[in-house]
């Protein structure tokens, strides 16, 4: 069995209520880390190991790991982990299954789906999108101000 110690080195420090009560990790344990500044509760369902600011990995683990066991990286975020450049976005995107509940968290995107989640996931540590659904999903459901249409009606003289 793993300790919190040894999944947190994983995670980049990153751990959830879910994975602290599999490891029986105590109640009373998480409020002493957290009362006494080693920890930090980053949201309702997670907490770091650091309580400076977040690393650009750490943001990641703290997204996916706050939207529950199935949710992976998705969009423009596991592109860019997956090398794509120029197209970086502010939030960070994930995706969740569809009757996955929880608290929305300022800097997170999610994108609900029905795919089965496992199908779409690469087999990196961090629970990531593979870089083709990524792209597909955030093409089909992003909106976008251009268009061919928009595009023709932009340069069309006006009367």
């Amino acid at each position: 069995m793993e300790t919190w110690s040894e999944l947190a080195a994983a995670q980049a420090g990153v751990l959830s209520w879910r994975q602290l009560r599999e490891l029986e990790v105590t109640r009373g344990l998480v409020r002493s880390k957290v009362s006494s500044g080693r920890w930090a509760r980053r949201t309702e369902e997670v907490f770091t190991t650091t309580t400076g600011p977040l690393s650009p990995e750490q943001r990641l683990w703290v997204a996916v790991l706050h939207c529950g066991p199935d949710a992976v990286i998705g969009g423009l975020t596991a592109a860019g982990l997956h090398g794509l450049r120029n197209w970086e976005r502010d939030d960070v995107m994930v995706i969740v299954s569809n009757e996955n509940s929880f608290e929305p968290v300022a800097g997170f995107t999610t994108f609900r789906t029905r795919r089965r989640l496992g199908l779409l996931r690469h087999p990196s540590p961090l629970p990531t999108c593979a870089l083709e659904p990524a792209v597909l999903l955030w093409a089909a459901h992003e909106r976008s101000t251009r268009s061919a249409i928009g595009a023709r009606a932009a340069t069309r003289p006006s009367r």
